[in-house]
């Protein structure tokens, strides 16, 4: 059996590795991040997930956010879409100040 290829380092240069993105973004409010990852599923079909981190002194915490998912056209679409509904999500969950 042949197990060269599991010691070959991916080829990020191919279509399918060009095909996602991470991003991390700040949020409006300045103790959460949001971080996005979008995906090319099939030619012209983009998804992305996103996760909420909030950092104290003592903790980090990360939040899968739920988003609807239906598809976009591009990468940038896909990235907009998941970074409004985490930002919605920090806003409606925050604490009181």
């Amino acid at each position: 059996m042949n197990t060269a290829h599991r010691n070959q380092p991916p080829d990020l240069s191919s279509p399918k590795a060009a095909a996602s993105n991470r991003v991390s973004v700040q949020s409006p409010h300045p103790e959460y991040n949001i971080s996005v990852a979008t995906e090319e599923t099939s030619p012209g079909i983009w998804k992305a997930v996103a996760t909420v981190t909030h950092a104290t002194d003592h903790a980090v915490q990360a939040v899968p956010i739920p988003l609807n998912d239906d598809p976009s056209p591009d990468a940038s679409t896909a990235q907009a879409r998941a970074i409004a509904g985490a930002s919605e999500w920090i806003a409606k969950n925050m604490p009181p100040p």
